[in-house]
């Protein structure tokens, strides 16, 4: 069995330090001497629900770049919290970067005790916070110098409420009844879609206007999942402003907003990144799905649905999705299904030109910080590396995973600085 590792908190520096410092690893890209097929070879991670400081962001890019990662996706917004600054919205980082944690009680899908202990933990070990402008340019600047590209998420219409709770003016409007929906309906315990309304467009424009700014990536990921259309479909001003446009559906509302922002992004010559729903959206322009890169995660159907874009990355949740706990690994707060390194290495590969890569997911609701984050990431993390090559024997693959995470276990223990 590959074994975890214990880490040492508040030492990130130092063990990105030590990481540049180690020897070639013994798997991934570098060890086989092999250069991959894949254009994009990724690691999501979510600050929204999280805020890991610049050091662990860091951290992270250090050990992304030794196995062979090329892309981070950099998840800055949601429901639980909003953490980079946009000119004109102060209160973006004032309000939306405060909010208290979640309990997430709701996840019916969490491992036992995952809930009670991450609530009792964030009292001391989970903190709030943003990026400033300097911190993000320096973290870009990081990152391209160890051969990595840094893609900002900004999700949108839906996962909102952190904005909509620093600007109301974003969202449902203060009176309007809204239909108790059902999960299914309604993924999200509270409405967190902007509302269309000249006001939400501005803040668009806005917000993907600095991120042309701020980071230099060809893709800027919009999100685009998870949209409760019912909750639009439910304002009868709502429903007047879609007879004037020409909107047929909730759904071409949300490929209204997808459209508007592929829009805005095409004006500073970069393209749009979404979730696999939104490039199936009734109403998504031609030219949006030419541009866009879209993201399978939900499994069969969100590969068929992502094979619609001229370019899409698996992001399967069963395999890719490493918020889910790792049946091998003792006390890891998160979600069933578990993943095991063996599932992550044997998980079937998406064949055909239009795929052009492979992305692993730390969402962080149970990650509360830089521990939890590195305690789920490895040695998982070494098994999608070896798929950005090949799928060989497990066995031997196992035994060099063991030895790496010896090794990689000194630095993250501090044993070596």
């Amino acid at each position: 069995m590959v074994q975890n590792v214990p880490i040492l908190l508040g030492m990130s520096v130092q063990i990105s330090q030590a990481v540049d410092r180690l020897p070639y690893p013994l798997v991934g890209t570098a060890y086989h001497d092999y250069e991959s097929s894949m254009a994009w070879r990724g690691l999501m991670i979510d600050s929204a629900r999280t805020y890991f400081p610049p050091a662990t962001i860091k951290l992270m890019i250090c050990l992304a770049a030794r196995y062979g990662f090329n892309r981070i996706h950099w998840h800055l917004s949601d429901d639980q919290g909003w953490r980079i600054n946009i000119p004109g919205y102060p209160q973006l980082t004032e309000i939306g970067a405060t909010i208290s944690r979640p309990s997430y009680v709701h996840y019916k899908d969490a491992a036992p005790g995952s809930v009670e202990r991450a609530r009792q933990q964030a009292l001391q070990r989970w903190q709030n916070g943003w990026y400033r402008d300097d911190e993000v340019a320096d973290i870009v600047s990081f990152a391209k110098t160890r051969g990595i590209v840094v893609v900002p998420e900004i999700d949108l219409p839906g996962h909102m409420a952190a904005a909509i709770m620093a600007y109301p003016m974003l969202g449902a409007p203060e009176g309007v009844e809204l239909p108790d929906a059902s999960r299914e309906e309604a993924p999200h315990p509270v409405p967190d879609l902007l509302w269309p309304k000249e006001s939400s467009f501005d803040f668009i424009d806005a917000v993907l206007t600095h991120l042309c700014t701020l980071f230099p990536s060809e893709y800027i990921h919009i999100g685009g999942d998870e949209c409760a259309h019912t909750y639009w479909e439910s304002d009868p001003d709502v429903r007047l402003w879609m007879n004037e446009q020409g909107v047929e559906s909730g759904a071409h509302l949300q490929a209204y907003f997808m459209n508007y922002a592929g829009g805005v992004l095409q004006k500073y010559k970069r393209k749009p990144a979404v979730w696999d729903e939104a490039i199936a959206l009734p109403g998504i322009s031609p030219s949006f799905v030419r541009d866009a890169l879209a993201f399978s995660w939900q499994g069969s159907a969100g590969a068929q649905r992502a094979a619609a874009a001229q370019r899409y990355v698996c992001a399967d949740y069963r395999y890719l999705y490493l918020n889910y706990v790792d049946p091998d690994a003792s006390g890891q707060k998160g979600l069933l299904p578990a993943v095991s390194l063996r599932d992550v290495y044997e998980m079937p590969l998406e064949q055909g030109p239009r795929c052009v890569g492979i992305q692993a997911q730390l969402w962080s609701e149970f990650i509360i910080d830089e521990a939890d984050l590195l305690a789920m990431a490895f040695p998982r993390l070494l098994a999608v590396s070896e798929r950005f090559v090949a799928s060989g024997n497990w066995e031997d693959f196992q035994a060099r995973a063991s030895k790496e995470m010896r090794v990689l276990g000194d630095v993250l223990r501090m044993d070596t600085v």
